[in-house]
């Protein structure tokens, strides 16, 4: 009797708990919830295969961890290829830690069910699909560490209960749809280090109570401002600040004030990948570029300091096209940027003045058109400013003046107007200055010409323009010898009148482009090269000056020059009559006579037997009996005047 009524109160006891079973409406053990989550999911690679309904402890199957209560804990299927809905059925997990989901196809929304998964330490959904709103109910997960959701199409604005996380170390939000401002309350989370939220598009400021962060534990932050391409890194780190010190936070923390006021700023990365998609790559050489790093010093063709800031772009002759983005003044430790012989178009952005510490731009044989911007006047580090072989239009910017730091100025080879800025005259670091090849007016001024006695100008070439004066459109060089200085200042003084003023190397060439040389003698009289020192039959002194050239034919259009020995024109067949300006040769020697020149011997030329060092003039022509030879005898001047019925001249 008594085992009977024992085993009744066994039975009412069991049935009790049955009858209250009986009103659930879901009792899901853990393997039913995630049995009944893949049979949502379109599982192509079979990862899955191993969820068996059978066994109601899941901690058996694949990607599934559970501790020593055999409760899971975990779920890994990052990457597993695998698509369609979130269960909310996953919110009776109550013992998960880690869910990890990323880098999938998942869709639709996040339930909020997961808000109580209390034990949950890091859930990780990013690169995914999803949609909708972040539910306000993940505040309520204390445990959290890791919040991470960027990469997918989530809309509206970042839930408030989100600040109340006080564990949260990681949140990221980055690369969604986002919008509204950010709220406030993510001030409150004191272990944040990692708060990302560039790419979406969020309004208004950044709350100072999160900017505040930074004197606590918050390592990196981004920023994306809407309307534009470009976001905002804060980076202190340990590398900016060394260590939470107190004065380095209060320093940090200033500026972040200002900080929170800006409409806009660029990360290098997000920059260089914007520059990227600007422009076409037919040789893949940019296929480093890689939009998930966050820091682009991995990248080939990009140098970084020891601070990971990009210093140097170097992407020259690489067969690039397309336009330069303003962003790239957002680069603000760049100190090289080197793009020529690209096929680069468009205008060179304003936004390039930003770069405070360029010391080169090199735009060089590109396609780029307009203006030369003011703003490059700002960079006050630059020491080479090359933009030749383009085409640019407009005039030289007055404000380049103020680079008093530039070595070289290249704006050759382009359709340049209007005058030479005087102002470049106030650059006395200024080597090289080529500006020939385009369409510039006036004079060149004293200021620029005086760089070659007080400055350091070695080189200043102005041909092929249209400057004013008497000496044709062919170009100058000066080569600064500091030992010479009054003597050319002297003639600097004259020189401001002239057009263009030639160099040796341009003279020399329009010569060739005069003479016919059927022997093909000339052909190493390269106009490409500004030296001509290196052609045939040119001989240059030490100071690659030209001091003999020999063997031209047809007609003599010699420029004035002071400095060059031009001897044994005989025996060609040169027309015409004997230049004027043959007698600024001072150093003239030797023989004008085999050729067909006509006319009379000109005074200037004359007086070189008194002011200069002619020892002969010989001018003898074929087909005349009459011999025209001049050889003053040592130490005697005009001893015997000119017979004019046997045409000699004798000394």
């Amino acid at each position: 009797m008594g085992a009977q009524f024992a085993g009744a109160k066994v039975s009412a006891v069991l049935l009790t708990g049955l009858v209250a079973l009986a009103t659930l409406v879901n009792c899901n053990t853990e393997g039913d919830i995630l049995y009944k989550q893949r049979l949502s999911w379109e599982d192509p690679q079979n990862v899955l295969q191993t969820w068996d309904p059978t066994l109601h402890n899941p901690c058996s199957w694949m990607h599934v961890l559970c501790n020593s209560d055999n409760t899971v804990i975990r779920v890994d299927l990052g990457d597993a290829d695998i698509s369609g809905p979130l269960i909310p059925q996953l919110g009776g997990l109550k013992n998960l830690q880690y869910l990890e989901l990323y880098g999938n196809r998942l869709n639709g929304s996040i339930p909020a069910a997961l808000g109580k998964l209390e034990n949950l330490v890091s859930l990780d959904l990013y690169n995914n699909l999803l949609t909708g709103t972040i539910p306000t109910s993940l505040g309520a997960m204390s445990h959290l560490r890791y919040l991470r959701l960027s990469r997918n199409k989530l809309t509206g604005a970042i839930p408030p209960s989100l600040g109340n996380l006080m564990s949260l170390v990681d949140l990221e939000l980055h690369k969604n749809a986002l919008s509204g401002s950010i709220p406030a309350s993510l001030g409150n989370v004191k272990t944040l280090n990692y708060l990302r939220l560039n790419g979406n598009m969020l309004t208004g400021t950044v709350p100072l109570e999160i900017l505040s962060l930074v004197v606590s534990n918050l390592v990196e932050f981004y920023y994306h401002y809407p309307g534009h391409a470009e976001n905002c890194k804060l980076n202190p780190g340990n590398k900016a600040m060394g260590a939470h010190s107190s004065a380095a936070a209060a320093a940090l923390f200033t500026g972040l004030l200002a900080l929170a006021t800006l409409v806009r700023c660029n990360t290098e990365g997000d920059i260089l990948y914007a520059q990227r998609l600007a422009w076409k790559d037919p040789f893949n050489v940019l296929q480093s570029w890689d939009p998930t790093l966050v820091n682009p010093c991995t990248w080939f063709h990009v140098t970084c300091n020891n601070n990971n800031s990009v210093v140097r772009v170097d992407l020259g002759l690489a067969g690039l096209s397309g336009p330069l983005i303003p962003q790239l003044g957002g680069l603000s430790y760049l100190q090289y940027l080197e793009l020529y012989g690209n096929e680069l178009n468009g205008s060179i952005p304003a936004a390039l003045g930003n770069l405070s510490s360029l010391v080169s731009l090199d735009l060089q044989d590109n396609l780029l058109t307009g203006a030369i911007p003011d703003s490059l006047g700002a960079i006050s580090t630059l020491r080479n400013l090359r933009l030749y072989g383009n085409n640019l239009t407009g005039t030289i910017p007055q404000s380049l003046g103020s680079l008093t730091s530039l070595v070289k100025l290249e704006l050759q080879k382009n359709s340049l107007s209007g005058t030479i800025p005087a102002s470049l005259g106030n650059i006395k670091t200024l080597e090289f200055l080529r500006l020939n090849k385009n369409s510039l007016t006036g004079t060149v001024p004293m200021e620029v010409l005086s760089l070659v006695l007080v400055g350091n100008l070695t080189e200043l070439n102005v041909a092929g323009n249209n400057l004013d004066g008497t000496v044709g459109s062919t170009g100058w060089r000066a080569m600064g010898v500091h030992s010479a200085a009054a003597v050319l200042f002297t003639g600097l003084l004259a020189f401001a009148t002239l057009v263009s003023c030639n160099t040796e190397g341009d003279i020399l060439y329009a010569q060739r482009q005069e003479l016919k040389d059927i022997n093909n003698v000339l052909r190493s009289w390269d106009p490409t090269l500004a030296n001509p020192c290196t052609w045939f039959h040119v001989t240059c002194d030490d100071n690659n000056s030209v001091i003999r050239g020999f063997g031209i034919g047809r007609s003599i259009r010699l420029s004035d020059s002071t400095a060059g020995r031009t001897e044994r024109l005989h025996g060609n067949n040169l027309t015409g009559t004997i230049p004027q300006s043959f007698g600024n040769l001072t150093n003239l020697v030797r023989r004008l006579n085999g050729n067909s020149l006509t006319g009379t011997l000109l005074l200037e030329v004359l007086s070189l037997v008194l002011v200069g060092n002619l020892t002969e003039i010989d001018c003898n022509n074929p087909g005349q009996t009459e011999d025209l030879r001049l050889r003053p005898r040592s130490g005697l001047i005009f001893s015997r005047m000119l017979e004019s019925e046997s045409g000699k001249i004798l000394f």
